[in-house]
């Protein structure tokens, strides 16, 4: 008899075992629609490509306006609608919306799902672009161009740049740099396809134009936006993250390189009439080429980073590159020649830095936590998304383009400080694979 006493004890004790690691199982998570759910990231298959293809897209549609953003400024200034460093603040207010409101889009991915913040955010968007399309003055363009258009990009982009890191570990730095190409390609066609459009057919209905090439596109890639990892409707704000030296580290990393990170893009066309004296149609080539090269930057810098570099270890380097590149290069570029040269090396390791930022951040502090954390870093970093280019306008006024290039290439070389010390606190050997 006490023997099946016990019999019946270990039984029940097993099955209370089996009981608990099934609570474990992502079988039994809520999963939202959209959403799929694995123990480890596959590495590949058809739904994790095809999520890299949406991402891809989404970055090509959305952020190609704000990197084609030159063509409108340099547009604006020959049209005398303000001085040069007003013009940029217009640009300057949609990529802080961008970054800015990171947290709350990350946040509203989170328990809402990512299609539907995608949605969301393509419809702000196109609004933001049909009603820029009836301004006359820089106050109404702020508002549509600026803070509509970087409401809708900040809603559609963190989603979409926390994608592919939920489908891959091992080729996690080529997926993220494969999607986040799209930014650099779309840059490169929405420059020219701006241009050639403000040229046939004039503001308004490029702007009617852009609006609808943009909604169209990302409404038919909505189906391939696949989750995962399942929402967490519950979710707060980590806060303890802020205690973890590495984050502030981050933190300052992107901060510094960020203020300078859309100088290039932004002043490459008034730089190329104004010092070189190209026509507007070889400076829209110059803003294609640098977001070309930027596409290729993103692609290849991330299988090196994922195989032979190490992702935080090429983070840095892009990161130095960027900055002398702008203070030996750009600074001395009198010929049309040199800003090809400078496009080409600024656009592809910029490229590499953007798309290892949140390869970066995932490695360290995990993939679970990414769409927030990646959200925190930019909302912090606004403040110089904000102020970076219309401070970049104000000391190309007050002390000319030699200036503007070493006030870029200065700030930047001091993220290379702060991400230098995340790496050796990651790592205390100089040739490790980091």
């Amino acid at each position: 008899m006490q023997s099946e006493d016990k019999f019946l004890a270990t039984t029940a004790s097993v099955e209370s075992l089996i009981a608990d690691e099934r609570k474990l199982e992502p079988s039994d998570l809520p999963i939202v629609e959209g959403s799929l759910v694995a123990d480890v990231a596959p590495d590949g298959g058809a739904d994790a490509w095809m999520a890299v293809f949406a991402s891809f897209t989404i970055h090509f549609l959305g952020l190609g306006v704000l990197y084609s953003f030159g063509i409108y400024a340099a547009y604006y200034s020959s049209n005398n609608l303000a001085p040069i460093s007003v013009i940029s603040f217009i640009g300057a207010i949609g990529a802080s919306f961008l970054v800015g409101l990171g947290l709350v889009s990350s946040r509203l991915a989170e328990k809402f799902g990512f299609r539907v913040m995608i949605v969301i955010g393509a419809f702000i968007l196109s609004i933001g672009l049909l009603l820029a399309s009836f301004s006359t003055q820089v106050w109404q363009l702020v508002l549509t161009q600026g803070v509509l258009v970087g409401t809708g990009m900040s809603l559609s982009y963190f989603p979409a740049v926390s994608l592919p890191s939920q489908w891959f570990e091992k080729r996690r730095g080529l997926a993220t740099g494969i999607a986040m190409s799209g930014s650099g390609l779309g840059g490169l066609v929405m420059s020219l396809l701006t241009q050639s459009m403000l040229t046939k057919i004039g503001f308004e209905w490029t702007m009617c134009a852009t609006a609808l090439i943009i909604l169209i596109g990302i409404l038919a890639v909505i189906p391939f936006v696949k989750t995962r990892l399942p929402s967490a409707p519950q979710s707060k704000t980590d806060w303890a993250v802020f205690k973890d030296h590495r984050f502030l580290l981050l933190l300052g990393t992107g901060f510094f390189a960020t203020f300078a990170n859309l100088v290039p893009v932004y002043f490459l066309p008034a730089y190329s009439i104004d010092v070189v004296g190209v026509s507007k149609t070889d400076a829209a080539v110059l803003v294609s080429i640098y977001n070309g090269s930027s596409a290729v930057g993103r692609i290849l810098i991330g299988i090196g980073a994922d195989t032979v570099v190490g992702r935080l270890n090429s983070l840095i380097l892009c990161t130095f590159l960027s900055s002398a590149s702008m203070l030996f290069i750009w600074t001395f570029a009198h010929s049309y020649a040199l800003l090809v040269l400078f496009a080409c090396v600024n656009g592809f390791v910029c490229g590499g830095y953007i798309s290892l930022f949140p390869v970066v951040v995932g490695a360290i502090f995990g993939v679970k936590r990414l769409p927030s954390l990646i959200g925190t870093l930019m909302s912090i970093s606004a403040i110089a998304n904000l102020s970076g280019t219309p401070l970049a306008g104000v000391v190309r006024d007050a002390f000319g383009y030699t200036g503007l290039t070493l006030f870029s290439g200065l700030l930047t070389l001091v993220s290379v400080v702060f991400a230098l010390i995340v790496r050796f606190m990651q790592e205390p050997s100089f040739f490790a694979v980091v």
